[in-house]
């Protein structure tokens, strides 16, 4: 992306020769000074072929599901044009980590301050104040390349609402200038003092972050995919080749490894997508193939690094740079506006646009900063980093503490996005297995000492509980809450959530039921999640759920292969917790799923309402009974048993094709799969129902709190 290459000069000259001439002067040389002043416009060609499948991945090409791979070719070639240039300096004494860094300042920051200016603007002016407030964090993290780890904490690649983050492409920056933060100093040690071991120290550095990569990939698929040192041997993939300055192949042997090479770049652009554990062993196609094209060229070239030279190729290898950072905001913030992405003619019209974007970047903004023979001075340059960083950094800081700037909007969007007092205080959400125990569950429904009701379960739990404490009260019924974030209330079952303390919790629960005069537990809880493995707004994510019955774990046992027992464990655990319950002489409620949504509600109602367009819908229907097909058959199963009732908050949620988010000029959701106050009145009837099934009446004036049973 953000590579060094050959001074403009250098590159003026080499256009003016035929390909044979230029592999001439790309033959090898003893002189490393030499060798770092060669333009390869095969490499340019090749850059092109990175950036070009990056592009239309984003855009939308399903024909084309490994275009992401477009990054890992980048990094080859950064590795391999920045070791070259570290090498010669280092090699003719001149080595300068100031210099270096001021190399890397020139190239990198004008272009990408153009794009978070225009970027900034615009997204002040569309997003919604808690979108606007993510946003400004990323551009603090993009300021201080740290935007890898930021996204990395706060989102997965694939995920749908990664679509809606302008600066998300910004993470592999990041990943390259950690790099060159240790790697130039540590390469000017090693010349130093053990030059002959660089090349071995380089490989096996290489080798630890490639098995790492392989590792992470399916047991920590999100940090392996952004962080450094999962994607470190790519770069240095490349800076191995550079130090093969004196290589020399055979015609017979540069024609073989471009071939090759291009095979395995063009191969992986179909062959992976964004199911492929990655980067893991499949990240080495496009890496080995980009380092074989690399390594061709160095030697000479050969018919493959022929093949990438066209001119119109090599100039949009020339502004590849600029146009990766242009094509991306323009497409996230279409997405962003109205709720869906662009079809072929609008994805086409906004690849047109970054294009255009693109060469004026690279012709006004990036030139004029690059070469020696910039009129930029050093002083300058500092000068102008410094202050507009400094700018950017205020303006993201002030977007932060100023809670996105709310002032901007309308009435309305101000009030979809305006939070409703619930009826059970949000620290009755995080009781500990202590507070449990010893009898410090908050109380819900009706005033009183007897209890009922239970309702234990997730954070969907929680979300009922404000239904049953209204309900409860209207009913004179009394009932305590037992909900935690991310621990489905499964007996035996573990969780990706276990690190919160959920199985603790669960025991504390079903010990204080087993000893308490509640007559109905009420289960809820966003079921899909724990038998797919997954939310619907992030369906690459692959948690396991485990009971005593699943397969025993083995370090070879992917995660993916992990969740696709899921579903059985989910089944299992499920007929196991009621059978505890009814055998503890508890009637049991179940909550069917909510519909889930891809997006946050509130912030798109807002959005909506801001800019005078029609409220998006909620999902399809026939989606929703797809997605929860199996935990749909499960609770069929269970609603079959004696003293068991099922209630389905769809049925109340959802018309006869769409479920809704909005109803009575009110938003149904809090966020993408937790109901809302609106909601929670809206369901009330259906519990009222599933009691009465249940053989719960409601008590009158002098009965209050005795929940009585028929």
């Amino acid at each position: 992306m953000g590579s060094d290459a050959a001074p403009v000069s250098a590159r003026r000259k080499n256009r003016s020769m035929t390909f044979s001439e230029r592999s001439s002067v790309s033959r090898p040389v003893t002189s490393v000074s030499s060798h770092t002043a060669r333009y390869y416009p095969d490499l340019d060609g090749l850059r092109a072929l990175a950036v070009v499948p990056v592009v239309l991945f984003h855009a939308g090409a399903t024909w084309l599901p490994g275009g992401f791979v477009g990054v890992d070719v980048f990094f080859v070639l950064s590795g391999f044009f920045i070791t070259r240039q570290l090498i010669a300096d280092i090699d003719s004494r001149r080595f300068s980590i100031l210099k270096f860094y001021e190399r890397r300042a020139r190239r990198i920051l004008p272009a990408l301050f153009a794009l978070l200016l225009i970027t900034t603007l615009v997204a002040t002016a569309l997003l919604v104040p808690p979108d606007l407030v993510s946003f400004a964090k990323s551009l603090l993290a993009t300021l201080g390349f740290w935007s890898n780890v930021h996204f990395w904490l706060e989102t997965g690649y694939f995920a749908q609402a990664a679509h809606l983050k302008p600066l998300l492409h910004t993470w592999s920056l990041a990943v390259e200038e950690q790099f060159y933060i240790f790697f130039p100093p540590l390469l000017w040690l090693l010349h130093r003092y053990c030059k002959s071991w660089v090349l071995g120290l380089l490989a096996i550095s290489a080798a630890i972050s490639f098995g790492l990569g392989v590792w992470g990939s399916t047991h920590a698929t999100s940090a392996t995919f952004y962080l450094l040192p999962t994607r470190a041997w790519e770069l240095l993939a490349g800076a191995m080749i550079a130090h093969a300055h004196g290589l020399r192949l055979g015609q017979s042997a540069r024609h073989l490894l471009s071939i090759v090479g291009l095979a395995m770049v063009m191969a992986s652009l179909f062959l992976i997508d964004g199911a492929t554990p990655f980067p893991g062993w499949a990240a080495a196609f496009p890496v080995l193939g980009s380092s074989f094209v690399v390594l061709a060229s160095v030697a000479g070239g050969g018919i493959g690094n022929r093949a990438l030279t066209p001119r119109p190729v090599v100039f949009v290898g020339e502004i590849s740079y600029s146009l990766y950072l242009w094509h991306w905001p323009p497409l996230a913030l279409f997405h962003y506006s109205l709720f869906r992405t662009p079809d072929a003619y609008e994805a086409a019209l906004i690849i047109a646009f970054a294009f255009a974007c693109s060469v004026l970047s690279w012709r006004y903004i990036e030139r004029p900063f690059r070469g020696s023979g910039s009129q930029i001075s050093v002083w300058k340059l500092g000068l102008l980093v410094a202050g507009t960083a400094a700018t950017f950094a205020i303006a993201a800081t002030a977007i932060i503490r100023w809670d996105g700037l709310p002032g901007r909007l309308n009435s309305e969007a101000r009030a979809y996005l305006q939070d409703e007092s619930f009826a059970v205080p949000s620290e009755c959400f995080y009781r500990s297995p202590v507070d449990i125990a010893v009898g410090k569950a908050c109380l819900i429904g009706a005033p009183g000492e007897a209890t009922t009701f239970v309702v234990w379960g997730d954070l969907h739990a929680s979300r009922i509980a404000n239904t049953m404490t209204n309900w409860g009260k209207a009913s004179g019924l009394t009932g305590w809450q037992a909900a935690k974030g991310s621990c489905p209330p499964l007996v035996g079952a573990t969780w990706a959530g276990d690190q919160l303390g959920c199985s603790a919790f669960n025991i504390a629960v079903q010990e204080r039921i087993a000893g308490d005069g509640a007559k109905v537990v009420v289960l809820s809880a966003i079921w899909a999640n724990y038998a797919e493995g997954n939310l619907l707004s992030n369906l690459q994510a692959s948690n396991p759920l485990r009971d005593g019955e699943s397969p025993t774990q083995s370090g070879f046992r992917t995660r993916a292969e992990q969740v696709s027992e899921n579903r059985s464990a989910f089944k299992r655990s499920f007929l196991r917790t009621v059978a505890a319950l009814r055998k503890a002489g508890k009637l049991v409620l179940i909550v069917g799923p909510v519909p889930e949504l891809e997006w946050s509600a509130p912030h798109r109602l807002a959005s909506a309402a801001q800019f005078g367009r029609l409220p998006p819908n909620g999902p399809p229907l026939e989606s929703f009974l797809e997605r929860q097909r199996h935990v749909l058959e499960v609770l069929k199963e269970l609603g079959q048993l004696e003293g068991v009732a099922v209630v389905y908050p769809h049925e109340v949620l959802c018309g006869d094709r769409v479920c809704d988010i909005v109803r009575n000029g009110k938003r149904l959701y809090f966020d993408d799969n937790h109901i809302d106050m609106e909601a929670n009145r809206l369901l009330e009837p259906m519990i009222a129902a599933g009691f009465e099934r249940l053989g719960v009446r409601s008590v009158n004036g002098g009965d209050r709190g005795r929940g009585a049973v028929q």
